[in-house]
């Protein structure tokens, strides 16, 4: 059975005190919505495994398999046959491993086969079924998993906290139980690892930081499997960050975006020896950029990356074969275009490769098999897989008469676009206009007008062709790009801001034009980086806002400054020239995505659960005076806020969430100002994927942009929408009522350490066999539960009733302490709720 209920035990005290449980907004046609753009991106494979049966787990990013659209993880044979899988997960998986019989999966989701599973769980490896009981839980991404039989899994990313435990990065978790992570074994590192490998009794360990359990071990070393202490005597020292290892018998392959390794100036891909971290400094393909994957065969290593050649030898690019005396494989050259992102060894010295990559044609995308000897032909694609891409902004140009959408695809409506378009108003692509991005897979995250000309800035992630951009200047007439105009942040921005005469960006870059600046700066009408403005965020801005002449910037930073000027500011600050106004303390505990004003408040969304010491989930209110002391008005969506923005007199909130303001609500809402109480009369939504961009079409209307494959139930209505919305103004908002008998104290009781009993997300189809699971706790006395359903969330039927002629009979089983709840017979779609009454609870029947 899959149990159906995210929202951890955190949430007991909040204000909704009825268990909705996989339910989805009611679909009334109170607005219009209109299709305005399908956007595709190649396949995006991030993780392959191979499986016993011979056939591949796909993890990623996917909704089209062979022009089918499809949300489950992907599972598939060697010639492209659909193996069935039914494991649907609610973002990426990016990481995997097997041990009989489950298949255990790593990423940024945080809902699994509609269960409550952050970021790391296992599934059946026969039939996806997920383990709910079987729960680490740590707070943020995993990204490499490795397992050693008999100890336990080990795990990496960028979390913090692990079942409770301080755990930074790295942690060992127990495969028995619920996934507790060992009390004993800690290694701590101060920067996201990236990847780890278990061997000879080390964890090999790769990442972004610089200290390793306490010691000055930077971007790759090795810990004890037994104790996690790190090895000091080991270490390759490259002097940037390592994405990937091999291992062999006697080598340590690595590569990453180094330019040195010890005193050599080796770059992007070494080895070192395996059993004490000596470099062979006679081993150097020398790519030109950065390596992220790595694969090995008998005898060669195969490197995916960015580069465009290596050992001098022009033509080998993305994917390179080098044997392992060091010398590159000239003949190796597959005719391929994009981003390899997952390889793994196919048996027969040549490699299986997932990405974003095709030949050039439309058909065969994401995954392939590379053999030794594929010379400069194209690889073998057993199948067509692609993506939704995503819009994340959206310019109307000077003058009105287009749009310049930017986000993260490869074509629209059947076109090729990589990253950013041109939209005429009547809902046109202007087939003229083409910035020509470069790069593995280019991506656009700001656009603006420049004041003095009819040219357009361009912000994100992507090359031209002479090198790294993310930043440039573009003719709005056919997209031509301007030379003169380079900044050249080093790695992504992610949102830029007006700012006087120039542009203030914010991202995770390092370094603009060959300067210093960290996570945040500014440039003026020419390019030129401000010298005065400085103001050294520790983390990156995702966000920038500004009001009255006053710069807000939310993300994922804790302080400004360095040295003895380092000032606290959370997450979310106000600055005043270079620094922080300390005056002004939100103090957000996560990160803000997203920000909007209306005459003396700010909005801020994102991933956070307080401000200061007080519970707000993922959006607040702030007084732009006083303390920043987050207002009464608390919506609390269960998932996260890309997007907001005020239009004709309304908040616009979109993100992943399924519910706000207490009632089931999916991916957009709406918040009639000043009352700001959810407005009922509008309803629609994406039925999956995620909202990240909102804006006014310069009417009535809304362009609504985001990661979606369907909209109002209709799946041909993907990534772009316009919204014409009908009723509106402020609505008389009646939460539904909660069953008399029910308290808060009675949760309390009732539920097991851990459990998670609220999570609309999507309605149960009883004939899939679903049905609800929790799980009670071990108190000596236990409240009655009873389960009521409902058709329409609005009238609730107890077991027994009659409903559309039909007698329905509601069945509670336990297993254990696990409770498992179904109806019979089964309507096509049902909501379920959770009822206690104090009192003795009668046995449940057994499964």
């Amino acid at each position: 059975m899959n149990a159906v209920l995210p929202q951890d035990s955190r949430a007991v005290g909040r204000v909704l005190l009825v268990l909705l449980v996989l339910a989805a907004s009611l679909r009334l046609s109170a607005q219009t919505s209109t299709q305005i753009a399908d956007l595709r991106i190649r396949g995006d494979i991030r993780a392959i495994q191979p499986m016993p049966d011979g056939s591949f787990v796909l993890g990623g990013i996917t909704n089209y398999y062979n022009n089918t659209r499809d949300t489950q993880l992907l599972r598939i044979q060697s010639n492209g046959t659909r193996a069935a899988f039914p494991v649907t997960t609610n973002s990426a998986v990016t990481t995997m491993v097997h041990e009989a019989p489950w298949l255990y999966l790593g990423g940024g989701f945080t809902v699994v086969n509609n269960v409550s599973c952050p970021f790391v769980a296992r599934v059946n490896d026969t039939t996806g079924a997920v383990d709910a009981t079987w729960r680490p839980a740590p707070n943020g991404d995993v990204i490499s998993l490795a397992m050693v039989s008999g100890q336990g899994l080990f795990m990496s990313g960028a979390f913090n906290n692990v079942g409770g435990l301080p755990r930074q990065q790295l942690a060992l978790v127990s495969t028995t139980g619920a996934g507790k992570p060992d009390p004993l074994w800690k290694c701590d590192a101060n920067g996201q690892v990236d990847r780890i490998i278990a061997a000879n009794g080390w964890l090999h360990i790769a990442g972004r930081f610089t200290q390793l359990g306490g010691t000055t071990v930077a971007y790759l070393g090795r810990a004890s499997l037994s104790s996690g202490t790190a090895d000091t005597t080991w270490r390759p020292a490259p002097n940037f960050q390592v994405y990937d290892i091999a291992l062999d018998a006697t080598h340590v392959y690595f590569g990453g975006s180094f330019t040195q390794v010890g005193a050599s100036a080796t770059q992007f891909l070494a080895r070192a020896a395996l059993t004490n971290g000596t470099f062979d400094s006679n081993w150097k393909p020398q790519p030109d950029r950065l390596i992220t994957r790595l694969a090995l065969s008998d005898t060669a290593v195969y490197a995916a990356g960015d580069f465009r050649s290596m050992a001098a030898a022009n033509g080998v690019k993305e994917i390179a074969r080098v044997l392992k005396t060091g010398s590159v494989d000239v003949s190796f050259v597959p005719q391929i275009e994009g981003a390899v992102m997952a390889i793994v060894p196919d048996g027969a010295q040549g490699v299986w490769a997932g990405g974003r990559f095709d030949s050039g044609a439309l058909t065969g995308s994401g995954f392939a098999r590379f053999p030794q000897a594929l010379g400069s032909a194209a690889p073998t694609y057993p199948a067509e897989i692609e993506a939704a891409g995503t819009v994340r902004v959206m310019k109307l140009e000077t003058g009105g008469s287009a749009w310049i959408v930017g986000g993260d695809f490869d074509r629209v409506n059947g076109t090729t676009r990589r990253g950013a378009f041109r939209l005429t108003t009547a809902g046109a692509v202007d087939n003229a206009w083409n910035p020509n991005l470069k790069g593995n897979f280019p991506i656009v995250t700001g656009v603006d007008n420049f004041t003095a000309s009819s040219d357009l800035l361009l912000a994100g992630q992507f090359e031209m062709p002479d090198g790294l951009y993310n930043c440039i200047r573009v003719n709005s007439t056919n997209g031509t790009w301007n030379p003169s105009f380079h900044p050249q942040p080093d790695n992504l921005v992610n949102c830029l801001l007006k700012n006087g005469s120039g542009w203030i960006i914010g991202g995770n870059f390092k370094f603009v034009d060959g300067f210093t600046r960290p996570f945040l700066t500014r440039f003026d009408s020419t390019g030129a980086i401000d010298g005065t403005f400085n103001p050294l965020p520790n983390g990156q801005v995702h966000s920038l806002y500004e009001i009255d002449s006053e710069v807000y910037v939310g993300g994922e930073f804790t302080t400004f400054g360095e040295g003895q000027t380092i000032r606290q500011a959370p997450y979310l600050a106000r600055l005043l020239g270079n620094v922080p106004d300390l005056a002004w303390q939100p103090r957000p505990n996560q990160a803000v995505f997203a920000m909007a004003s209306d005459a003396n408040t700010l909005f801020a969304g994102g991933r956070f659960t307080r401000m200061a010491r007080t519970p707000r989930a993922n959006l607040a209110q702030l007084p732009l005076g006083g303390a920043g002391t987050a207002t009464s008005w608390n919506p609390a969506p269960n998932n996260t806020v890309n997007t907001l923005r005020i239009n004709n007199g309304a908040l616009y909130v979109g993100g992943a969430f399924d519910s706000i303001a207490n009632y089931v609500w999916r991916r957009i809402a709406r918040f009639p100002l000043p009352s700001l109480a959810l407005d009922t009369s509008f309803l629609t939504s994406a039925e999956d994927g995620v909202v990240t961009s909102i804006v006014s079409d310069g009417s009535t209307g809304l362009m609504v942009g985001g990661s979606f494959t369907g909209w109002d139930n209709v799946f041909t209505k993907r990534t772009l929408v316009k919204i014409v919305p009908s009723g509106g103004g402020p609505s008389l908002i009646v939460t539904p009522p909660p069953p008399p008998e029910q308290t808060d104290d009675l949760f309390l009781d009732y539920f097991g350490a851990g459990t998670n009993w609220y999570s609309p997300t999507q309605p149960i189809n009883p004939a899939a066999g679903l049905g609800m699971v929790w799980t009670e706790g071990h108190n000596q006395s236990r409240p009655v539960a009873r389960v009521q359903w409902s058709t329409d969330l609005v009238n609730w039927q107890e077991s027994g009733d009659t409903a559309d002629g039909v007698e329905r009979t509601i069945t509670i089983a336990a297993d254990g302490d696990q409770r498992v709840a179904w109806i019979s017979p089964a309507p096509s779609r049902v909501y379920f709720r959770l009822v206690l009454t104090a009192g003795t609870a009668p046995a449940a029947q057994p499964q």
